[in-house]
Protein backbone atom coordinates (compact mmCIF):
# COMPACT_ATOMS: atom_id res chain seq x y z
CA UNK A 1 0.00 0.00 0.00
CA UNK A 2 2.62 2.67 1.21
CA UNK A 3 4.35 1.72 -2.58
CA UNK A 4 1.19 2.47 -4.68
CA UNK A 5 0.64 5.77 -2.32
CA UNK A 6 4.65 6.85 -3.30
CA UNK A 7 3.83 6.22 -7.04
CA UNK A 8 0.49 8.20 -6.97
CA UNK A 9 2.32 11.20 -5.17
CA UNK A 10 5.30 10.46 -7.78
CA UNK A 11 3.18 11.06 -10.64
CA UNK A 12 1.01 13.81 -9.06
CA UNK A 13 4.60 15.99 -8.49
CA UNK A 14 5.86 15.16 -12.19
CA UNK A 15 2.22 16.18 -13.80
CA UNK A 16 1.87 19.44 -11.53
CA UNK A 17 5.52 19.61 -12.86
CA UNK A 18 3.62 20.52 -16.16
CA UNK A 19 2.50 24.21 -15.49
CA UNK A 20 6.20 25.32 -14.70
CA UNK A 21 6.79 24.58 -18.91
CA UNK A 22 6.48 26.68 -22.09
CA UNK A 23 2.90 26.41 -22.46
CA UNK A 24 1.36 27.89 -25.92
CA UNK A 25 1.82 27.70 -29.71
CA UNK A 26 4.72 25.93 -30.93
CA UNK A 27 6.32 24.85 -34.88
CA UNK A 28 8.30 22.21 -35.71
CA UNK A 29 9.91 20.32 -37.84
CA UNK A 30 11.40 16.18 -38.08
CA UNK A 31 13.13 13.54 -40.52
CA UNK A 32 11.48 10.09 -40.06
CA UNK A 33 13.09 6.64 -41.08
CA UNK A 34 10.34 3.93 -41.19
CA UNK A 35 11.38 0.43 -39.63
CA UNK A 36 8.86 -1.19 -40.95
CA UNK A 37 7.21 -0.03 -44.22
CA UNK A 38 3.53 -1.70 -43.78
CA UNK A 39 1.13 -1.83 -46.51
CA UNK A 40 3.69 -0.86 -49.59
CA UNK A 41 7.24 -3.57 -47.52
CA UNK A 42 4.07 -6.21 -47.78
CA UNK A 43 3.51 -5.65 -51.73
CA UNK A 44 7.04 -5.75 -51.77
CA UNK A 45 8.01 -8.90 -50.09
CA UNK A 46 5.33 -10.18 -52.38
CA UNK A 47 7.05 -9.52 -55.28
CA UNK A 48 10.74 -10.89 -54.06
CA UNK A 49 8.91 -14.82 -52.78
CA UNK A 50 5.88 -14.92 -55.31
CA UNK A 51 6.94 -18.11 -57.56
CA UNK A 52 8.70 -21.45 -56.81
CA UNK A 53 11.78 -21.10 -59.60
CA UNK A 54 13.95 -19.63 -57.57
CA UNK A 55 14.22 -23.43 -55.61
CA UNK A 56 16.54 -23.74 -58.38
CA UNK A 57 20.72 -23.13 -58.32
CA UNK A 58 20.52 -21.62 -61.51
CA UNK A 59 17.95 -18.99 -60.35
CA UNK A 60 18.49 -16.16 -58.68
CA UNK A 61 16.80 -12.90 -57.25
CA UNK A 62 18.24 -9.74 -56.29
CA UNK A 63 16.73 -6.55 -54.37
CA UNK A 64 17.96 -3.74 -52.48
CA UNK A 65 16.97 -3.56 -48.76
CA UNK A 66 13.76 -1.63 -48.69
CA UNK A 67 14.32 2.32 -47.27
CA UNK A 68 11.38 5.05 -46.57
CA UNK A 69 12.51 7.99 -44.91
CA UNK A 70 10.19 10.73 -44.31
CA UNK A 71 10.01 14.47 -43.11
CA UNK A 72 7.12 16.54 -41.63
CA UNK A 73 6.27 20.16 -40.61
CA UNK A 74 3.86 20.18 -37.33
CA UNK A 75 2.38 22.97 -35.11
CA UNK A 76 1.15 22.39 -31.63
CA UNK A 77 -0.27 24.19 -28.80
CA UNK A 78 0.24 22.99 -25.41
CA UNK A 79 -2.69 24.36 -22.36
CA UNK A 80 -1.22 25.13 -18.94
CA UNK A 81 -3.01 21.49 -17.51
CA UNK A 82 -0.29 20.22 -20.07
CA UNK A 83 -2.88 19.09 -22.42
CA UNK A 84 -1.47 19.35 -25.92
CA UNK A 85 -2.75 19.12 -29.90
CA UNK A 86 -1.05 18.79 -32.46
CA UNK A 87 -1.25 18.83 -36.39
CA UNK A 88 0.83 18.34 -39.34
CA UNK A 89 1.94 17.72 -42.74
CA UNK A 90 4.01 14.24 -43.61
CA UNK A 91 5.62 13.23 -46.46
CA UNK A 92 6.57 9.66 -47.04
CA UNK A 93 8.77 7.73 -49.81
CA UNK A 94 10.20 4.32 -51.16
CA UNK A 95 14.09 5.24 -52.37
CA UNK A 96 15.18 1.42 -52.10
CA UNK A 97 14.08 -1.98 -52.40
CA UNK A 98 11.72 -1.51 -54.77
CA UNK A 99 13.62 -2.78 -58.21
CA UNK A 100 13.61 -6.80 -57.80
CA UNK A 101 14.55 -8.64 -60.33
CA UNK A 102 14.82 -12.51 -60.70
CA UNK A 103 16.82 -14.28 -63.64
CA UNK A 104 17.71 -18.01 -64.62
CA UNK A 105 20.56 -19.55 -66.25
CA UNK A 106 21.72 -15.63 -66.69
CA UNK A 107 18.57 -14.22 -67.93
CA UNK A 108 16.57 -11.97 -66.71
CA UNK A 109 12.84 -14.00 -66.67
CA UNK A 110 11.38 -11.06 -64.25
CA UNK A 111 11.42 -7.39 -63.41
CA UNK A 112 9.51 -5.26 -61.11
CA UNK A 113 9.84 -1.82 -60.50
CA UNK A 114 8.05 -0.44 -57.61
CA UNK A 115 7.34 3.16 -56.77
CA UNK A 116 5.81 4.64 -54.02
CA UNK A 117 4.66 7.96 -52.02
CA UNK A 118 2.51 9.24 -49.25
CA UNK A 119 1.18 12.42 -47.93
CA UNK A 120 -0.31 12.54 -44.54
CA UNK A 121 -2.07 14.89 -42.32
CA UNK A 122 -2.71 13.85 -38.66
CA UNK A 123 -4.91 15.32 -36.13
CA UNK A 124 -3.57 14.57 -32.01
CA UNK A 125 -4.50 15.09 -28.67
CA UNK A 126 -2.54 14.19 -26.07
CA UNK A 127 -0.67 15.27 -22.59
CA UNK A 128 2.69 17.13 -22.07
CA UNK A 129 4.64 16.37 -18.70
CA UNK A 130 7.89 17.29 -17.08
CA UNK A 131 9.68 16.01 -14.88
CA UNK A 132 12.02 18.96 -14.15
CA UNK A 133 10.19 22.52 -15.20
CA UNK A 134 10.59 22.13 -18.59
CA UNK A 135 14.19 21.66 -19.25
CA UNK A 136 12.79 18.05 -20.36
CA UNK A 137 9.32 17.21 -21.62
CA UNK A 138 8.32 13.82 -22.17
CA UNK A 139 4.78 13.41 -24.28
CA UNK A 140 2.28 11.47 -26.34
CA UNK A 141 0.00 11.70 -28.94
CA UNK A 142 -3.17 9.56 -30.24
CA UNK A 143 -5.78 10.50 -32.64
CA UNK A 144 -6.76 10.17 -36.66
CA UNK A 145 -4.48 10.75 -39.61
CA UNK A 146 -5.87 10.97 -43.32
CA UNK A 147 -3.28 9.98 -45.75
CA UNK A 148 -3.18 10.32 -49.69
CA UNK A 149 -0.65 7.08 -51.10
CA UNK A 150 0.47 7.08 -54.82
CA UNK A 151 1.34 3.71 -55.98
CA UNK A 152 2.76 3.31 -59.17
CA UNK A 153 3.85 -0.89 -60.52
CA UNK A 154 5.86 -1.84 -63.70
CA UNK A 155 6.24 -5.50 -64.38
CA UNK A 156 8.22 -7.06 -66.89
CA UNK A 157 8.39 -10.90 -67.55
CA UNK A 158 10.06 -13.02 -70.73
CA UNK A 159 8.55 -16.69 -71.44
CA UNK A 160 8.32 -17.40 -74.94
CA UNK A 161 8.12 -13.28 -75.66
CA UNK A 162 7.81 -10.10 -73.86
CA UNK A 163 5.39 -8.82 -71.83
CA UNK A 164 5.17 -5.82 -69.62
CA UNK A 165 2.09 -4.80 -66.39
CA UNK A 166 2.05 -1.21 -65.53
CA UNK A 167 -0.22 0.01 -62.97
CA UNK A 168 -0.14 3.77 -61.61
CA UNK A 169 -3.22 4.50 -58.96
CA UNK A 170 -4.04 6.43 -56.09
CA UNK A 171 -6.19 6.39 -53.07
CA UNK A 172 -7.38 8.22 -49.81
CA UNK A 173 -6.82 6.29 -46.19
CA UNK A 174 -8.00 7.05 -43.38
CA UNK A 175 -6.17 5.81 -40.14
CA UNK A 176 -5.25 5.74 -36.50
CA UNK A 177 -2.23 7.31 -35.73
CA UNK A 178 0.19 7.83 -32.36
CA UNK A 179 3.54 8.82 -31.11
CA UNK A 180 5.15 8.83 -28.02
CA UNK A 181 8.81 11.10 -27.53
CA UNK A 182 11.10 13.25 -25.56
CA UNK A 183 12.18 16.66 -25.81
CA UNK A 184 15.45 18.46 -24.31
CA UNK A 185 15.64 22.65 -24.19
CA UNK A 186 18.68 23.64 -25.67
CA UNK A 187 18.19 27.21 -25.35
CA UNK A 188 14.97 29.31 -24.71
CA UNK A 189 12.34 28.33 -26.73
CA UNK A 190 14.45 25.63 -28.75
CA UNK A 191 13.85 22.16 -28.08
CA UNK A 192 15.44 19.07 -29.78
CA UNK A 193 13.51 15.79 -29.98
CA UNK A 194 13.17 12.23 -30.36
CA UNK A 195 9.95 10.38 -31.26
CA UNK A 196 8.57 7.42 -31.90
CA UNK A 197 5.53 7.33 -34.29
CA UNK A 198 2.58 4.28 -35.11
CA UNK A 199 -0.09 4.22 -37.89
CA UNK A 200 -2.53 2.05 -38.65
CA UNK A 201 -3.65 3.44 -41.81
CA UNK A 202 -4.51 0.82 -44.39
CA UNK A 203 -6.74 -0.22 -47.19
CA UNK A 204 -6.45 -2.51 -49.80
CA UNK A 205 -8.79 -2.10 -53.06
CA UNK A 206 -9.50 -3.65 -56.55
CA UNK A 207 -7.48 -1.55 -59.37
CA UNK A 208 -7.05 -2.17 -62.81
CA UNK A 209 -3.89 -2.71 -64.81
CA UNK A 210 -2.79 -2.26 -68.24
CA UNK A 211 -0.71 -5.30 -70.11
CA UNK A 212 0.45 -5.76 -73.40
CA UNK A 213 2.81 -8.07 -75.37
CA UNK A 214 4.41 -8.67 -78.93
CA UNK A 215 1.06 -9.67 -80.19
CA UNK A 216 -1.89 -8.22 -77.43
CA UNK A 217 -3.23 -5.94 -75.16
CA UNK A 218 -5.92 -5.38 -72.47
CA UNK A 219 -6.74 -4.50 -68.80
CA UNK A 220 -6.60 -7.04 -65.52
CA UNK A 221 -8.26 -6.59 -62.36
CA UNK A 222 -5.56 -7.36 -59.30
CA UNK A 223 -5.87 -5.72 -55.47
CA UNK A 224 -3.35 -3.24 -54.45
CA UNK A 225 -2.33 -2.29 -50.80
CA UNK A 226 -2.17 1.12 -50.19
CA UNK A 227 -1.49 2.44 -46.53
CA UNK A 228 1.60 4.58 -44.29
CA UNK A 229 4.68 3.14 -43.09
CA UNK A 230 3.65 1.14 -39.61
CA UNK A 231 6.51 2.37 -37.73
CA UNK A 232 8.84 5.07 -37.75
CA UNK A 233 11.77 6.59 -35.66
CA UNK A 234 12.12 10.95 -36.33
CA UNK A 235 14.87 12.86 -34.98
CA UNK A 236 13.34 16.67 -34.73
CA UNK A 237 13.36 20.56 -33.22
CA UNK A 238 10.35 22.53 -32.23
CA UNK A 239 10.39 26.37 -31.51
CA UNK A 240 8.01 27.24 -28.64
CA UNK A 241 6.66 30.78 -29.81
Amino acid sequence: MKNIVQAVIAAALIFTATESFARGFSIGLFGAYSINGGPIENTINDKRFFDATNVSEAAKISYDEIIIPGAGLFASYTFRNGFSIRTGAEYYTLIAGGDISKSHYGYDTNKYEIEYSSYAVPLLPGITLSPDKGKTNIYAYAGMVLSMIDISQHNQYATSGTATHEAANKAIVPGFAALAGIERRLFSGFYIMLEFAFYKCENSKDELSHYYDDSTSGNYSYTERYGLPYQHVRIGARYSL
